[in-house]
Parts: C-alpha cells; structure tokens; sequence
C-alpha cells in the first residue's frame, strides 16, 4: 500500500503545489518516525531517482520547485546522517553528473547539499571526506569542471569541495 501510494510520485505530482509540499513533508516525518522504514528500498537512490524523474523540470513555478526539492533534500541528508555509505556518496554523485548536463540549478543545489556534508561541526564530515577522497570520487568531481553549460557560480562550488581535500 505505501509504494503503491504514497510513494507513487506520478500520482502526486499531478496535485497543486501545497498537496504536494504536504506529501513530501508527510514522507520526511514518517521516514523519521518509523523504525522499521525499508530504507534499501525507499532510501537515498530512490529520492535522487525522484529527483531526476519529477523534479528535473523548468514547468511551473520556479520558486515551488525549489521549495519541494529543499524537501528531498532534506530527506537524503536525514538518510546520510543515520548512516552514511560509500554506495549513497557515489549516487550522488552519479546524480549530479548526470544533471550536470540538464540542469545547473538542480547540480548547483546538489554540490551546495556535499558543501553542507562537509561542515565541520557535523558529526559525519570525516567520513565524507574520506568517501570523496577516492580516486573515481575525485575524478567525477573534476570532470565536472569542463561541462560546458554549468555556470561559473556551479564551478567555484565544485572547487569549493575540493578544497576540503587539501585544507
């Protein structure tokens, strides 16, 4: 019942906007509060695959699909901060590769998201680093920096993350 609802994102993308604002934050507070959540199946490749499928658009309201994206993010970060893998990392940034070539904005949020993994204060930030410091991580970041249609401001954030390597 639950996959076939209310993870059925076809469904309810065709809702307004506050339906579906609501729906993903319904998804984010039973994500937190269900102990037994299938998190292989609905986890962090699942959201990024949402992402690409229905939110990778330049249809309606700029501002709204910014708004219900920030949700999804916040559902992948909450994903990474309860356990964090080499296998979720490197979905990302799959993800990221492949909307680099269709979306600067998305790919733009996506790397500020690794920005935000980075923090020092957070409690996983060594561990991402050392995730990001393998030689196919590293490579998937620089090869983004000679993606034509990626904004300037997309590539300084990408050298942001690289400069966590060094410093």
């Amino acid at each position: 019942l639950i996959q076939h609802i209310l993870f059925n994102f076809t469904l309810w993308n065709k809702s307004n906007f506050h339906v579906r604002l609501l729906h993903l934050q319904y998804i984010l507070k039973v994500i937190k509060e269900e102990k037994n959540f299938d998190r292989d199946k609905f986890g962090i490749q699942f959201f990024l695959d949402i992402l690409k499928q229905h939110f990778n658009t330049t249809k309606g309201d700029k501002e709204e699909q910014r708004e219900l994206r920030e949700i999804i993010y916040e559902i992948i970060k909450y994903f990474f901060q309860n356990h964090t893998s080499m296998k979720d990392l490197n979905a990302l940034l799959s993800t990221i590769s492949v909307l680099s070539v269709l979306n600067d904005e998305i790919t733009y949020e996506l790397l500020e998201f690794i920005v935000g993994l980075l923090n020092p204060t957070s409690t996983f930030h060594e561990q991402i680093i050392d995730f990001l410091c393998e030689s196919n991580m590293i490579e998937g970041l620089y090869s983004l920096l000679v993606v034509n249609n990626l904004s300037s401001r997309t590539k300084e954030i990408i050298l942001k993350i690289m400069k966590c390597f060094i410093g």
